[in-house]
């Protein structure tokens, strides 16, 4: 069964895309409304009240003195229009209300998704530097692995730790398994030092924790900064919920792991008795952790990298992928909904956040009017943005050489012995 769990987590992550992509021609519909002259802006969003349900309409292009009137369905509802009515103005420009004498419409996700698709032609250069700001988020992350490893008495130039990295995004993309990536780094950590293996290692797993949650306390702080609008919405409400449940796990972990008699438990004891290689690890593990945590300056350093790669995240890469679409968000609301978004992404129910995190990306954008199709199509090029920079770690492993005792355990905090020498890159 163990086995079989990534394919089946990849197959989820499949299905979860597909039903979401197999939806957009439901959540979008094309209406064209016959009226008299009228001058309406692009962009322009009239409202339509049907059986007590407003139904929200974006206006495609610039109407002038025309006798039909062109708009995308907002509201994902499957909610007949009726034959005739009167469309009130929301947001833009444009007559306050537009009565109509006869509406028609179609099915227009998927013609959504190609027209988007493209539009980014002629916005190619937010496409290019969405990309590229990828690497500034990778950078603050390194930079925080960093602060780990000197903290276990380990000195790796800033290019070892980069290309380490990129061979771990490498794995964690292109290999079944959540933490796969991870434990190809851990090998090759394994082989840079020549004293305190397990603490090496132990610093990506360290790693991983303290990103998850400044992640999730980033995300519940947005959300409690902005909580009349967080609960303003059914949609919103669910996450706002589901991240403080996160952040009551991640602090309850936390504080478990911290506890000093963790490993005097009769449980533990008769496991470190049992079996003293693995006892010694555990321990060795354990006092790694707590030497990260309980130092105010490493914990405040590794929260602040943490917090400048998520930051970095949303503004170089989310927002610019966005703007690349044509979706017309705020930074302000790109902070507010990515954390949330990125949270979601980071359960390890399928690789890499496929699925889950377009799911996500399509409920909370939606609740900011965001159309279906364009919430999926931003989710996945953030997804091709990430498999672009993994393409990038493959090149890494193709060329790097496994080195022998680069970085020596340097004693810190009266463990290990030895000078710390400075990684050198081959």
């Amino acid at each position: 069964m163990k086995k079989l769990k990534p394919l089946l987590q990849l197959l989820l992550g499949i299905a979860i895309l597909l039903a979401l992509l197999l939806g957009v021609d439901k959540a979008s519909i094309l209406a064209e409304f016959a009226v008299d002259p009228v001058s309406v802006g692009k962009d322009a969003v009239y409202a339509a009240t049907v059986e007590d349900t407003a139904i929200r309409f974006l206006v495609l292009s610039p109407v002038n003195d025309a006798t039909a009137l062109r708009a995308i369905r907002l509201t994902g509802r499957q909610i007949p229009v009726p034959p005739s009515g009167t469309l009130e103005l929301v947001t833009g420009n444009g007559p306050r209300a537009i009565p109509w004498t006869a509406a028609s419409t179609r099915s227009y996700g998927r013609q959504l998704l190609l027209d988007t698709l493209r539009s980014t032609a002629s916005r190619w250069h937010f496409l290019v530097l969405g990309i590229l700001g990828f690497i500034a988020a990778i950078g603050f992350c390194v930079l925080r692995w960093g602060v780990l490893l000197r903290t276990q008495g380990f000195e790796f130039s800033f290019g070892r730790m980069l290309s380490l990295y990129f061979i771990g995004q490498f794995f964690n993309s292109f290999l079944l398994g959540g933490v796969s990536g991870d434990l190809v780094k851990a090998y090759y950590v394994v082989g840079e030092t020549s004293r305190k293996r397990t603490e090496a290692v132990a610093t990506i797993f360290i790693d991983r924790a303290l990103g998850f949650v400044a992640l999730v306390v980033l995300t519940v702080t947005v959300m409690c900064a902005r909580l009349g609008y967080f609960m303003g919405d059914p949609r919103l409400r669910v996450a706002l919920v589901v991240n403080l449940f996160l952040l009551a796990g991640a602090a309850a972990m936390l504080a478990a792991a911290l506890r000093k008699d963790i490993l005097e438990r009769p449980s533990a004891m008769r496991l470190i008795e049992k079996h003293p290689r693995i006892g010694d690890a555990i321990n060795r593990v354990h006092t790694a952790f707590n030497l990260c945590v309980k130092s105010p300056r490493v914990l405040l350093l590794t929260l602040g990298y943490s917090f400048a790669n998520h930051i970095a995240f949303i503004v170089c890469t989310a927002a610019c992928l966005g703007m690349a679409l044509g979706i017309d968000l705020s930074i302000v609301n790109y902070l507010a909904v990515f954390p949330v978004i990125n949270a979601v992404a980071a359960i390890p129910l399928t690789p890499g956040g496929l699925g889950t995190r377009d799911g996500a990306a399509v409920y909370l954008l939606g609740a900011m009017g965001v159309l279906e199709a364009k919430a999926i199509l931003l989710s996945l090029l953030i997804y091709i943005a990430m498999l672009f920079w993994s393409l990038v770690g493959g090149v890494v492993y193709m060329f790097y050489r496994r080195g022998h005792g680069l970085a020596q355990g340097s004693g810190v905090g009266g463990q290990g012995s030895g000078s710390g020498t400075e990684g050198r890159e081959d």
